[in-house]
């Protein structure tokens, strides 16, 4: 009776939810229409979301076989609950006088906005990866993010038509809405239909992808009219809800997706000349949107953008939207002839660019961005050097108009004033929206960005005066006034310079930026002493104001020389020692000789102006050359230290790609900082040790003979790591290692006595998958790996310590090079029904054990359980070797195959409630911060743009990089304050090795960014990370803990066992009449009653799958 009545909730809750979506979205066959009325939908929503929390009781009841009274207690109260909400639906239903009244929120008006947009986008995107298959682009990846956004593009729809309350979504707040998105939901249906089809075919005619296009466009014609309809809406409802911002800022996302549409189109041969017309017009749209969206356009509805962070968020978007316009402008040039690479590159620039389109439509929506990114010390430096400029041209345009008034050379000053009013122009709007062209941020504070705004209205006004004079008659009219607005100019771009300065201090007192805006301003007081005395005669133009600026001059000249004590620490100039800067500063002083006499002289004539212009310019110039050196002098005098950086770039593991990254993000930030180790500079010596034993010992040897080294740090390749420590230890050489954490040998202090590694140790990895087996269901554990004496000891470490644990165990072996010992072991596996295997291996022997497994049909299902560090993501790309190897084995087969499969490694970054904490080495970053740094940088390369970007990180090691030069570091400084010299470390004697040892082993601890950072023994003691396949991402599951007293940790709402399966059973021939008679049957009733089959076949299904769901979940 028990297994009767679970057997009915389980039909009755399955009958729920079916009937729950058929009253939504309606079935056909039996002429029950979807739902079309507001009131409706609004009550439905509800309803929804109750049985959202209502059905997983029902199904752990069900799994469970029985009810508590708890359980029995909670799910009569939330049937009483979803009782009365589904009476009012039902009365609804019967009834609906569509009385009811919707009233958003300013937030759900925001989702609503921000939904209906994206909508617009997945439009285009699904296009865009129709087009891209069809051209031959990218294809596995992008079938595979096809079937993503598919997915993406129905719940989406689905969310705007039904509402959801736990993403606080509300559902249509006018029937016009509902209408139009029920319009667009049968479009999307349609169009998906179509281009799902059309994408497994191998030859799509050119009058075909036309139609695909065209259809593109009225889908998305149908998602413009809904989000309008919002707009409308919100509007007159809601006039504090940014809605013309969110929809233009959203529509921008859409227009990446249609551009990269329409290049694969032209690329196709599709509507050549109207898909032309289309890119250009969509090129000038995004340009002219982005503009609209930073100034404002009051016919659109658009305010200025007033806050700095949106501001860098949108010089990030425009940065990547470089690059990308000029991709697609290729393209649209190009047309038929456009190289595959070009396409390949628009595809893998449209993902960075809508992120960051994606980041600044979130921070319009609330208007206040998130600045996420410190400034550097050059880019500071270049901001206060570039300001200055401004300062120098508000006195050069009052100069060049004097001297037009007087006729002096009035063609060539007049051309000097109109480029100074263009490079002004020019210059105020980027120090406004950033060039990262020009190394210039866009504003760092809201204080630097108001005071920019103040300027801008000074300048409109300034230059609306001056309205450039032609002649020197009108010149003359209008010197007193441009006079005494220069004044004024000049002091606001002074207050501006001077909250750059503080800005500075602020985030990095290394910057020297009241030095730098000294001398600066020095180009300034050259041209106001020329103003001044080629002014003489009009308003406050005087003899005595003259003397006073060069007075002005030459103290500033000596403070710069000298040094000099300001209020503040920030107001500091440091004396001029740099040999680079004294020596251009000599060359000033000869300028100065040769100009200050006549600039203390009286005008006699226009001989003398001429004179005093020729010796201004060369002083100009003599000074701006000086004012670049005092902003970057040519030669560094900080001491190296040298740290040996050997990691595999190539080899099984390929560690080096993204720890170097890391170690270089941290090197530039103490470097300079110049706070941890001042006075010196960290420099690293980084090659390819190819994860050879033999390969990498030599060449640290070798290197060890030519140079001197304070550490060797990076090494992460467990037989390197075995190869070096004892070579390094011999010859006194400190040696960390920034992973090789695969190797149990490693944490014997005595084979190692002075090597340390940060990589977490795999030690207690069996541990998760004892706490795993009861509720998965294992009972045995098959252990495969290649029959290399290493592994073959691991796996019995492992199988001892399973088998400790209550589990049965057997193993298999073939190394990863014998395709066909790989395929004879998978098909053990396959004989013995074996469907949990625990792999220890490495990236390329997991993917040949996946090909073995496809090439001799394992069925899908297998519980894959691996210990290993792998790179992120790795099972979605291609294997060119074993493609050609075996053809079967593509991406995607193999991510089929691996879909469930849980991997057990080191977290490598702090648990989520330590990662707030600032770090010891980078007190300007948290973990989360500078987790996000290095992952920029492993996107973008280092510096941004390098060719040196990481596709797929190891990222659960990204954060060792950093954590290993931080170690040395404050090595070097403890040491250095023991009182040894950088010539002790570099060649110490035993009892200062010894020293070192002992402190990095032992009293070192700091805060890092993959947590507190304390060794014990050889090995960083830190958590594992267990994590599962889903799609194309792993996620987290569960922790191990550092220490096997603490508790292992699974979030069973997060794991799934629904991938998993037993084998399938043997085929018994004495059963086939079953099949041939209910064929038979169903024939027979396919003429009677097409409801009646429908009704026997599900009864069948859910009959095989109750019989199938005892061993389904895992079990042998």
């Amino acid at each position: 009776e028990l297994t009767t009545a679970m057997s009915d909730l389980g039909t009755t809750r399955d009958l729920f939810g079916d009937s729950h979506v058929a009253l939504l979205r309606g079935v056909s066959v039996v002429g029950l229409a979807e739902t079309e009325s507001m009131c409706i939908l609004d009550s439905m929503r509800t309803i929804s979301y109750n049985w959202d929390a209502f059905e997983p009781l029902v199904e752990q009841i069900v799994y469970d076989g029985f009810a508590s009274q708890g359980q029995i207690s909670d799910l009569t109260g939330r049937t009483d609950e979803l009782a009365v909400y589904l009476q009012n639906a039902v009365e609804l239903y019967a009834s609906d006088d569509e009385s009811c009244e919707l009233d958003p929120t300013h937030d759900q008006w925001n989702n609503l906005l921000n939904l209906a947009g994206k909508q617009r986008m997945l439009v285009q995107r699904i296009s865009r990866l129709f087009f891209q298959v069809m051209k031959g682009i990218h294809v596995e990846a992008s079938q595979v993010s096809f079937t993503t956004t598919k997915v993406t593009g129905d719940d989406s729809v689905r969310e705007l038509i039904e509402g959801d309350i736990g993403s606080n979504v509300l559902s249509p707040p006018a029937q016009v809405i509902v209408e139009a998105l029920l319009d667009l939901w049968h479009a999307w249906e349609d169009f998906n239909e179509k281009v799902t089809i059309y994408s497994t075919e191998s030859n799509v005619d050119v009058e075909t992808l036309s139609k695909v296009a065209s259809d593109s466009i009225d889908c998305l014609d149908l998602a413009n009219i809904a989000t309008e309809l919002y707009v409308d809406a919100v509007v007159v409802r809601d006039p504090s809800v940014r809605a013309h911002v969110l929809n233009l800022a959203g529509r921008q996302r859409m227009l990446i997706e249609k551009m990269g549409k329409e290049a694969v189109l032209l690329g196709l041969g599709a509507d050549v000349t109207e898909n032309v017309d289309n890119l250009m017009f969509s090129v000038q749209l995004f340009n002219q949107i982005h503009e609209d969206l930073l100034v404002g356009n009051e016919s659109l509805g658009l305010e200025v953008t007033t806050d700095h962070c949106i501001l860098q968020q949108m010089q990030v978007v425009w940065d990547l939207w470089v690059s990308y316009e000029g991709l697609i402008l290729t393209a649209g040039q190009d047309q038929l002839n456009t190289d595959t690479a070009v396409l390949e590159a628009i595809d893998d620039e449209a993902t960075p660019l809508f992120n960051a389109m994606n980041v600044a439509v979130g921070y319009y929506a609330v208007n206040l961005g998130v600045c996420t990114e410190s400034f550097s010390t050059s880019e500071w430096e270049e901001l206060i050097r570039e300001v200055s400029h401004l300062s120098e041209w508000t006195q050069r345009i009052a100069k060049d108009l004097c001297l037009m008034s007087r006729g002096v050379n009035f063609t060539v000053h007049y051309a000097h004033l109109v480029d100074t009013i263009d490079r002004f122009s020019e210059l105020l709007s980027k120090l406004r929206f950033g060039s990262t062209v020009d190394n210039l941020r866009a504003p760092p504070t809201d204080a630097v960005l108001n005071k920019i705004f103040a300027m801008v209205e000074l300048w409109s006004s300034f230059i609306a005066l001056i309205d450039t004079p032609v002649t020197s008659a009108e010149s003359a009219t209008i010197v007193d006034q441009v006079l005494l607005s220069s004044n004024s100019l000049l002091l606001g771009v002074d207050d501006l310079a001077s909250l750059y300065v503080d800005g500075a201090w602020e985030s990095d007192p290394q910057v020297n930026g009241t030095r730098i805006l000294t001398a600066g301003r020095q180009l300034a007081l050259i041209e106001q002493m020329t103003k001044e005395w080629a002014c003489l005669g009009h308003p406050n133009m005087t003899q005595q104001a003259l003397l006073m600026t060069v007075a002005k001059y030459e103290a500033a000249e000596g403070d710069l020389l000298n040094g000099a004590s300001g209020s503040e620490g920030k107001y500091d100039i440091k004396a001029t020692d740099e040999v680079s800067i004294l020596v251009q500063m000599a060359a000033v002083a000869s300028a100065w000789i040769a100009f200050q006499p006549h600039v203390t002289k009286e005008v006699t004539g226009d001989e003398d102006l001429q004179a005093v212009v020729q010796a201004s310019d060369v002083l100009l110039s003599e000074m701006d050359i000086a004012v670049s050196l005092y902003k970057h002098p040519l030669d560094d005098e900080r001491v190296p230290v040298n740290i040996l950086s050997p990691m595999p770039f190539t080899g099984t593991t390929p560690f080096g790609f993204t720890l170097s990254i890391s170690q270089m993000v941290a090197m530039e930030i103490i470097n300079n900082g110049q706070i941890l180790l001042p006075g010196y500079v960290l420099a690293s010596e980084t090659f390819d040790d190819q994860c050879d034993a033999d390969y990498g010992q030599r060449q640290v040897l070798d290197k060890m003979a030519s140079e001197s080294w304070i550490a060797l740090g990076g090494v992460s390749c467990a037989e390197v790591c075995k190869s070096t420590a004892g070579i390094t230890d011999a010859l006194r050489l400190p040696s960390l290692s920034y992973e090789c954490a695969s190797s149990e040998d490693l944490a014997d202090t005595d084979i190692y006595p002075a090597f340390s590694r940060l990589g977490t140790s795999f030690r207690l990895a069996p541990s998760a998958v004892l706490e795993l087996a009861p509720w998965a269901e294992w009972w045995e554990i098959l252990v495969v790996s290649e029959p290399a004496t290493d592994m073959v000891d691991l796996a019995k470490t492992y199988r001892s310590a399973l088998e400790g644990g209550g589990l049965a165990t057997s193993s298999l072996s073939a190394f990863a090079d014998d395709f066909q010992a790989m395929q004879d072991m998978v098909q053990a596996v396959k004989n013995n029904k074996k469907r949990i295997v625990l792999v220890l291996g490495d990236e390329p022997f997991y993917q040949t054990l996946l090909c073995a497994a496809k090439v001799v049909d394992l069925s899908p299902g297998i519980t894959w359980i691996s210990m290993h560090s792998f790179r992120r993501s790795w099972w979605t790309r291609n294997n060119a070797d074993l493609v050609a190897l075996a053809p079967e084995c593509t991406s995607n087969a193999l991510s089929e195959l691996l879909q469930g499969a849980i991997n057990i490694a080191g977290l490598g970054v702090s648990l989520d409630q330590d990662r707030d904490t600032p770090l010891t080495c980078f007190p300007d970053h948290t973990s989360k911060t500078l987790s996000t740094l290095i992952e920029t940088h492993l996107a973008e390369g280092f510096p941004s743009g390098a060719d040196n970007a990481v596709d797929l990180p190891y990222t659960n090691i990204q954060g060792y990089g950093a954590d290993g030069v931080c170690m040395i570091a404050l090595m070097v400084r403890e040491m250095l304050s023991r009182g040894y010299t950088l010539e002790q470390l570099y060649s110490p004697d035993k009892a200062t090795y010894s020293e070192v040892i002992s402190f990095m082993r032992t009293e070192l601890a700091f805060e890092g960014v993959s947590g507190r950072i304390q060794l014990s023994g050889n090995e960083l003691p830190g958590y594992l990370a267990i994590t599962q396949v889903v799609g194309s991402e792993s996620v987290v599951v569960g922790y191990v803990p550092p220490n096997s007293t603490g508790e292992v940790t699974i979030d069973y709402e997060t794991i799934s066992s629904s991938s998993w399966s037993a084998a399938p059973p043997d085929v018994e021939e004495g059963n086939t009449w079953v099949f041939t008679a209910l064929a038979v049957v169903a024939a027979s009733m396919l003429v009677a009653c097409p409801l009646c089959v429908a009704c026997i076949v599900k009864c069948w299904c859910r009959r095989a799958k109750d019989v199938e769901v005892e061993p389904a979940k895992g079990g042998a």
